[in-house]
């Protein structure tokens, strides 16, 4: 068994990445949590650095950067990515992933699927999506705890972090309707193929 470690910004994004390493048979090993893309990033040539040995799972959101490739270019500074290390980029949060995912994200939040987008991938701020459509939830329970509550100050309510956890993502069996990035947004810096964004495969050889 070929064991990863991960490295994510967020809590939410553990099981996300998870359930990528485990697809292609390989066992994920605990998650450092930087709680935020600055501080991944911060960290990120020190995972780059121990990928000479250990095999790394980075799950980072491109957030407002323009493409991954330029992302990745950031991440790097002019040092090669490693062997081991394995980056996937949501376009542009993970949330986009789960939205991608109508069925499941209907069922688990009790939407109805005509409040579901077609191209997540396209929305500038998907989490804040997530919020307005569990707003009209058919769930008491999802209305009243997903989104802050009025004079919070809050962007989400108490139980997002825990509901989103506890979303079961069938992208695997839905890829289609992935994100598609790489055909919707064309990168000033090129094409790349030391990174993969929009839909959340992996390579069975990876990483």
């Amino acid at each position: 068994m070929t064991f990863v470690y991960i490295a994510v910004e967020g809590a939410t994004d553990i099981p996300v990445a998870e359930r990528l390493i485990k697809h292609v048979g390989l066992q994920p090993l605990p998650a450092i949590t930087a709680r935020s893309a600055a501080k991944l990033d911060q960290r990120f040539k020190e995972v780059n650095r121990s990928g000479r040995a250990l095999n790394w799972f980075v799950l980072r959101d491109l957030d407002a950067v323009a493409c991954p490739p330029e992302l990745l270019h950031k991440l790097l500074a002019g040092v090669a990515l490693t062997e081991r290390v394995c980056v996937r980029v949501p376009v542009p949060e993970t949330e986009s992933w789960s939205l991608a995912d109508t069925e499941g994200f209907a069922g688990t939040f009790s939407v109805g699927p005509s409040r579901m987008v077609a191209s997540p991938d396209e929305l500038t701020d998907p989490k804040r999506h997530v919020v307005e459509v569990c707003r009209h939830a058919r769930s008491r329970a999802v209305r009243n705890n997903v989104p802050p509550r009025p004079g919070s100050g809050r962007s989400v309510g108490a139980e997002y972090a825990s509901r989103i956890i506890g979303l079961r993502p069938t992208f695997m069996e839905h890829r289609e309707r992935g994100n598609a990035v790489a055909q919707s947004r064309p990168c000033p810096l090129g094409p790349s193929q030391s990174y993969r964004a929009g839909r959340p495969e992996m390579s069975a050889t990876a990483p």
